[in-house]
């Protein structure tokens, strides 16, 4: 998990973009952590699929669009990303790619 960590610390630097570490309190209340990704305009974030399902399933449609307001790529990693999640996300933001980043390790 550190490797995944390191990589995704220093990816952002050698992209010129800032890195946010999100802290454990918005990261686990949808709500903060909405509020959070569109005060920082959040262009890209990456998220387990059942943190996600867990923000979608938590607040209104509203909340949602404007946390993902700036988001060009949502990158979902270390679970199986299903077609139904896919579809909700490709609906509520539908300027954002999707990337799921498993590996076979």
């Amino acid at each position: 998990a550190h490797v995944f960590l390191t990589w995704e610390m220093i990816h952002p630097h050698f992209a010129g973009v800032p890195l946010h570490l999100i802290s454990d309190d918005a990261i686990y209340d949808p709500a903060s952590l909405m509020e959070y990704l569109q005060a920082v305009h959040c262009t890209q974030v990456l998220f387990t699929p059942s943190l996600i399902q867990n923000v979608l399933d938590s607040l209104p449609h509203s909340q949602l669009c404007s946390g993902l307001a700036h988001m060009k790529q949502l990158l979902l990693c270390g679970e199986v990303v299903t077609w139904g999640l896919l579809d909700r996300l490709t609906a509520l933001a539908p300027h954002t790619q999707f990337y799921s980043e498993d590996s076979i390790a």
